[in-house]
């Protein structure tokens, strides 16, 4: 982690090629089932992140409105 932050590299530059990463390394068996997997990861990681924000927008949160 330290050397991509040095190199100037950051997670986006991760999340894209990870699929690539990942197919190339799951084998051609598993290759429905970890794009799949990969996915749903990404997903729920942009929901969990989405969901306060959208509450705040919205003034369904007012305790985060006050920080």
């Amino acid at each position: 982690m330290a050397i991509m932050l040095v190199s100037g590299q950051g997670p986006g530059f991760i999340m894209l090629n990870l699929p690539v990463f990942e197919q190339q390394t799951a084998g051609r068996a598993h290759l429905g089932i970890s794009t799949a997997i990969l996915k749903a990861a990404v997903l729920g990681g942009w929901s969990a992140r989405q969901v306060p924000s959208i509450k705040l927008r919205r003034g369904l949160v007012p305790a985060m409105a006050a920080d």
